[in-house]
């Protein structure tokens, strides 16, 4: 692996909620311009019971299991929710208007290389579609954690290809990797029957002239502007945020519980997970930003370490959805264990927020 920029850039170092922004995040490290991420990764929580609890022309539960492992939801969930965050997320990122994002090239899947060398000879790194199934052996040795499991919608990024020796270089920050796999495995990987979709998309951003702690400095501003507000709007319907948030789902946790249960039954545990994941996702995101930031704004370096308990509390949710599940025991049953949970998160949280409201007021 001979690319230069490669070296200056971290695998575990995974700013935004999904594989998708994660990737877009790499490239732009890749590229010396990681404080753009700030456009899209914050530390808002978004809550309303309703809209939590909605789901778009669900499926029946079991339909959304993978076959190979119970535990695993297979792709999305039909989710109000996700819909709305995903939506939050892309405004708040157009209000900078920095990213093009282009597709440059969406159709059937194909054996050839003929998009990715085109692109790959002008070091212009594709965000690619995949099943990391057919990655996985190549992935196991950077990620011991890796799970054998097919996926219809994961991305991952195609930094380099050799032709000569029949391999190319994948940076996958969602599973953490930079890593060399042969040219067969990427094409299986990009042409698997698993697979919804076939594209490449280019990262394109409006290159702004000053130096990077200078933009960290300007971005960072904004960022905190929108995480200090205390509601949210999307296509008309409102969120409470934040602290506020927390303490709504708090109170609501027992009948929040009681109704997936209801709608999910066994599966609750897991759609709890995946309902709650873009948000735990961000607040691991926040936490890797703000390591990166408070090089430049030291001032926030006095809540690296409490960032760090916040986005482990938070996937000690994950965890005992988990547990929940393969002990065969009722959601509701946890609900003091949840709570538990949550009340620590939102102590975390209350010096978090008091911490960025003034840094926010120094820049």
């Amino acid at each position: 692996m001979n690319n230069k920029k490669l070296e200056k850039v971290i695998p575990n170092l995974k700013v935004g909620n999904g594989c998708m922004l994660m990737n877009v995040s790499g490239i732009l490290e890749y590229e010396n311009y990681l404080s753009y991420s700030l456009t899209y990764s914050t530390f808002d929580f978004l809550y309303d019971f309703d809209h939590l609890t909605t789901f778009l022309n669900p499926k029946r539960p079991e339909e959304y299991i993978s076959k190979d492992n119970e535990l695993f939801i297979v792709g999305g969930i039909d989710s109000l929710y996700h819909e709305d965050y995903e939506i939050y997320t892309r405004n708040h990122c157009q209000q900078y208007n920095l990213f093009q994002g282009v597709r440059v090239y969406e159709g059937e899947k194909r054996q050839n290389l003929e998009v990715e060398i085109e692109y790959i000879q002008k070091d212009i790194p594709l965000i690619f579609c995949c099943d990391q199934y057919y990655l996985y052996e190549y992935y196991k040795k950077k990620n011991s954690a890796m799970n054998l499991d097919h996926s219809s919608s994961h991305s991952a990024v195609l930094v380099d290809i050799d032709l000569d020796n029949k391999q190319c270089t994948i940076m996958d920050k969602f599973y953490d990797v930079i890593v060399e796999v042969p040219l067969k495995a990427y094409i299986e990987a990009k042409t698997s029957d698993h697979l919804r979709r076939s594209y490449f998309a280019q990262v394109i951003i409006q290159r702004m002239d000053i130096p990077e702690n200078e933009r960290i400095r300007l971005l960072l501003k904004k960022n905190l502007n929108q995480t200090l507000e205390e509601t949210a709007t999307i296509e008309g319907r409102t969120y409470m945020k934040n602290l506020k948030g927390l303490e709504m789902l708090i109170k609501d946790l027992p009948k929040f519980f009681k109704l997936m249960s209801e709608l999910k039954g066994k599966y609750a545990p897991q759609f709890t997970t995946k309902l709650l994941s873009p948000m735990i996702l961000e607040k691991v995101s926040f936490k890797n930003l703000m390591s990166y930031v408070s090089k430049t704004i030291i001032e926030l370096q006095k809540i690296n370490e409490l960032l760090n308990n916040l986005s482990t509390t938070w996937m000690l949710v994950d965890k005992l959805c988990d547990k929940c599940f393969l002990k065969k025991h009722h959601i509701v049953d946890y609900t003091d264990r949840f709570a538990t949970i949550f009340k620590n998160i939102y102590e975390m949280e209350c010096q978090v927020i008091e911490t960025l409201a003034s840094v926010e007021k120094l820049l």
